[in-house]
Formats: C-alpha cells, sequence, structure tokens
C-alpha cells in the first residue's frame, strides 16, 4: 500500500518481481508536493513467533537505487511532503490600485506589502473605504445568517400559534424584515483601517482567495431603515445625523428613535451613547456613512432578535452593494 503524496493512495495487488517505482507508477506517480529526498518504508518480517517485527526503511525517491527496491507482501510506502508545502495562493486587489489585478502571495506575507507591490493606491482611491472580503468569512457569515432566518422562522411561527394581535403595520414590518434576511447573501467582509495599515501601525495577514477593493472618495450619505423617504444625499459638513434623517422626511411611527446607527464606509458600524451633556444626533458624518434606522422592535412583540439582527442584516448588504458597484 502507499500513502502520502501520491496522485492515488491505496492498497495495490503485489505482482512477481514489483518494486517501488511500480508502485508508486501505479498509485499515479508523485504529487507536487512529495520530498523526494526521503520516503517511508514499512516492512514486516516474519521472527518465528505468533507476531511479526517492523522495520522502518528510509528510501530516496528520487534516485534509481531508492526507487528500484523489491517490494515484498505487506510492504507499506509512505511519501512524505516537502517541510511548509503549500499550494499557489493568490490575493485579488481592484479599483484605484496603481497596478491592479492577481498576486500570487507568499506565505505569512501582509496586505502592505502587496500595496507596495501593486504601487500603492491612486490619487483617487479612497483607504478609509477600503473592502476586504475573505472566503473563510463568507462561510462563517453564509452559516450565520441561515441560524438567524431560522430564528425568526421560530418566532413568527411562536406569534402565530399564541394568535397575537398585530396592527397592519406591524404585519408588514415583519413581512418586509424576513423578506430583507431572505435575500441577504454573505459577502464575507472584513473591517479593516487601511489608513492604519498604510501608515505602519497595524498590519493583516494575507489568505488565498483574499480580495481587497479600492472605490474613489464617496460623495454622499445614505439614508435607511425606518425613515418616511429612504434615499441618499449629497455629503454637507455641516449636517449631523438628525439633519439628514429629516432631510429623509422624518422618522416612521415605527422607527426606534434612540438606537439610530451608522454604518461607516469601511463596514464599522457606531452606536451613539446618549449622555445629558451631549445632544442627540450630534455624531460626526462622514462621505460614504449609511445611517440607519431600525425598527422599534418593544411596538412588535417577540421580535425583539431584530435589535442585533437589522445591524447584521445592513452590515452584510451595504458590503454586497459596494462589491457589485465594480
Amino acid at each position: 500500500s502507499v500513502t502520502g503524496s501520491v496522485r492515488h493512495p491505496g492498497e495495490y495487488p503485489l505482482d512477481d518481481d514489483m518494486h517501488l517505482s511500480d508502485l508508486i507508477r501505479a498509485a499515479g506517480g508523485l504529487t507536487e508536493e512529495a520530498y523526494t529526498l526521503q520516503g517511508e518504508l514499512l516492512r514486516y518480517t516474519d521472527n518465528g513467533k505468533t507476531l511479526r517485527d517492523s522495520i522502518l526503511l528510509a528510501v530516496q525517491l528520487g534516485s534509481t537505487q531508492g526507487e528500484g527496491i523489491p517490494l515484498q507482501s505487506f510492504d507499506e510506502l509512505n511519501v512524505k511532503r516537502i517541510p511548509e508545502w503549500h499550494e499557489i495562493r493568490k490575493v485579488i486587489l481592484e479599483g484605484d490600485v496603481r497596478f491592479p489585478g492577481e498576486y500570487t502571495i507568499e506565505r505569512g506575507e501582509t496586505l502592505s506589502e502587496v500595496l507596495v507591490r501593486a504601487g500603492g493606491l491612486t490619487q483617487l482611491g479612497h483607504a478609509p473605504s477600503a473592502l476586504f472580503l475573505r472566503e473563510s468569512l463568507r462561510d462563517q457569515e453564509a452559516e450565520n445568517i441561515e441560524k438567524l432566518r431560522e430564528r425568526l422562522r421560530s418566532e413568527l411561527a411562536a406569534i402565530a400559534f399564541q394568535k397575537e394581535v398585530f396592527t397592519s403595520d406591524s404585519s408588514a414590518t415583519i413581512e418586509s424584515l424576513l423578506s430583507q434576511l431572505e435575500n441577504t447573501e454573505a459577502v464575507g467582509r472584513l473591517v479593516i483601517d487601511l489608513p492604519a495599515i498604510l501608515e505602519g501601525v497595524t498590519d493583516i495577514t494575507l489568505k488565498d482567495g483574499d480580495q481587497l477593493i479600492i472605490p474613489p472618495k464617496p460623495q454622499s450619505v445614505t439614508v435607511i431603515g425606518s425613515v418616511n423617504y429612504p434615499t441618499s444625499h449629497l455629503f454637507d459638513a455641516s449636517l449631523n445625523r438628525n439633519q439628514y434623517i429629516a432631510l429623509s422626511g422624518g422618522f416612521t411611527r415605527n422607527a426606534d428613535k434612540r438606537q439610530v446607527y451608522i454604518v461607516r464606509a469601511n463596514g464599522q458600524v457606531d452606536i451613539e451613547e446618549h449622555s445629558r451633556f451631549f445632544p442627540r444626533g450630534g455624531v460626526i458624518v462622514a462621505p460614504g456613512d449609511t445611517i440607519v434606522v431600525p425598527v422599534n422592535v418593544n411596538k412588535i412583540p417577540s421580535l425583539k432578535l431584530w435589535t442585533v439582527t437589522s445591524q447584521i442584516f445592513y452590515q452584510i448588504a451595504l458590503g454586497a452593494a459596494a462589491v457589485n458597484s465594480f
């Protein structure tokens, strides 16, 4: 039998005058990561007793002498892997990078190092709005979304069983929230501070399949959720959060005015801390920000799960919109 770095590991019949090279050939040959300087051949010998002795032989697979060893019954060949071997790793840089495209990376290479290879950002590139995607996070995100869907379906089923009374507005809100979550697809966004990375304050080690998108500087602020006219507005540095909400027609009846939050251009969520010393709505709004006005779940029995879920949903949805814009 043969195990390890061969194309088809397994057990093979022993033919007459069969050598180590014949076994490797039967297994489809060695793979690229096979360590040919040394393999291990486990051989059992009859010691005249109930148990057999085992002998571990070191063989040089890359030589005629090593692969010419005659095989015996029950021989086991283990083909080792080259130390620290890895498949080719690639990352993608898109948007306002001087030399966008696909880059092959070494193990342990960081984002700042690859950006140097790519010539850095263009003059139009906006580092605070960088979108970083990772495949492993996309899979984890998809799993979490499905769990949230199941929890919401369970809550809705419980509501129907208990025959709780809702207004038409509440029923419409529930259906809207469920529809939004059902249509949400995972993107695998990782919130990063690209300006800090470019300044050398922090960094991130890259993985195969990572993707960085650099958009141009945004010019708008978007208001969504429980407002009368969800829309985008041209950024005005003189306006605060509540003034942008007012431009969108103000809060609806089901709006939760105390839980308004902002999804920053890089995906970070900021929730204003209320204090008697500072006025509400005075949080700084930057270009590319999205102001989210959630539903007041206290007005909808059994739906307090959405206090957390809505933040997750809008983060994912905005990340997907940013990806689709390229």
